[in-house]
């Protein structure tokens, strides 16, 4: 891979000064009082990113947008054609004046902005961040960005307040955004946090399961020609039936590195998999796990390995003794290995390297396995993944016969 093609993401913070006072925030008070960085200061670094091949600058803080120098910075930015990823609360860009003069400075450049909403619901929402007003301010300067063809993304970090809300909150977004507007979910990072509020926030990922997939399911539902993107991050791949696994971003091998130092070296991640069952889980190479202040305080308990996923892990296709009653019938090839990845079920014939990928429930892949393991006549076979919802499931079962996965 050339040089120029690796991405090399870098974190930058004008200052920690902020306009809402959220109750989750990382940040400490005392990090909130410090004065801002001088911009000769912040091109310098900029400088020295670039030098060091820097492709991806996060900017965070505090409040990004609140910076005394915040257009000078960004242009600066957009200038050594560096993808930017800015973290605010968007209040800001509600001022249509400062809106356009971020759509001007930013045209044709790979700018995004994420944006987190506490819930769909302006009160909870103000009660979290402390500022009255800021819900509709939020809301109507990240629709401005929309329709200016701004990438936003719409975050929601899912805590005890909004975890039975996650399907409205979908609605919300889809009524308000365009498709281009990705949506995220997050798990809540209680770095900063007293025990007592951490206690308050923080919600079992095995309650979140019916809600979280109840809103997976309504947004395939309104998806189907929209081609919004939506992802789960910094949660655990267990608290969800593998069908909807491919929502979780995977562990990635993007490279943070330290640009004040002379010496590049990757960050520490603040989230991953320190229990030592998650270590050995056979699904751990697709899973992030969740924010290391969450074991911190809550211990190892917090996190299951996937149970039923796991007896896929013990199966093995069968010989078959053919005769008159199943000579007819499907089976899985002897050949076969099946994989659970993030992508769903890998049906691999060994021999031929012949592989395909099914999406299914955990259930309907304990079903399909079973069929084909006592042999299952063609068109009962073809009304089975009709049942699961597979699309001409007739043209499927033809192409699991050429490439050797039934026969």
């Amino acid at each position: 891979m050339e040089k120029s093609k690796i991405r090399k993401d870098a974190y930058m913070v004008f200052g920690y000064a902020c306009n809402q006072k959220c109750i989750c925030c990382p940040c400490e008070k005392d990090q909130r009082l410090k004065k801002v960085i001088e911009i000769k200061e912040l091109q310098k670094e900029i400088d020295r990113m670039v030098e060091i091949g820097v492709t991806d600058v996060t900017v965070s803080g505090g409040e990004p947008t609140v910076y005394p120098n915040f257009f000078e910075v960004i242009t600066y930015l957009v200038n050594k054609d560096l993808n930017i990823h800015i973290l605010s609360n968007s209040e800001k860009f509600a001022n249509i004046e400062f809106a356009k003069k971020f759509v001007e400075t930013t045209r044709g450049k790979n700018v995004t902005v994420t944006t987190t909403f506490h819930s769909y619901k302006e009160l909870e929402h103000e009660k979290q961040n402390g500022s009255k007003g800021s819900f509709n301010r939020s809301l109507n300067g990240l629709k401005f960005l929309d329709e200016n063809n701004i990438q936003v993304s719409l975050k929601q970090c899912i805590t005890s307040y909004n975890y039975k809300d996650l399907k409205n909150f979908i609605k919300f977004l889809t009524d308000n955004f365009s498709a281009r507007a990705e949506i995220q979910f997050w798990g809540i990072d209680l770095c900063g946090m007293d025990e007592k509020s951490a206690r308050k926030y923080f919600v079992e990922f095995k309650e979140i399961k019916p809600y979280i997939e109840e809103a997976l399911d309504y947004f395939e539902s309104i998806n189907t020609n929209r081609n919004q993107l939506l992802t789960l991050n910094n949660l655990p791949l267990c608290m969800c039936d593998c069908y909807y696994w491919n929502y979780f971003t995977l562990p990635s091998n993007r490279y943070y590195i330290d640009y004040k130092d002379q010496e590049e070296h990757s960050f520490s991640q603040n989230f991953g998999l320190p229990f030592i069952a998650c270590k050995s889980c056979n699904f751990a190479k697709y899973c992030k796990g969740t924010y290391l202040s969450v074991y911190d305080m809550f211990g190892n308990s917090v996190i299951e390995k996937p149970a039923n996923e796991n007896v896929l892990l013990q199966y093995k296709p069968k010989y078959i003794r053919y005769n008159e009653k199943n000579i007819n019938k499907l089976s899985f090839s002897i050949y076969c290995a099946i994989y659970l990845t993030a992508k769903g079920l890998m049906i691999v014939n060994k021999k031929s390297n012949y592989e395909v990928n099914i999406r299914l429930r955990f259930k309907n892949i304990v079903e399909l396995i079973n069929s084909f393991d006592e042999g299952i006549e063609k068109e009962e076979a073809e009304k089975l993944l009709k049942k699961f919802g597979i699309e001409n499931p007739e043209n499927t079962i033809e192409d699991w016969m050429l490439r050797g996965i039934i026969e």
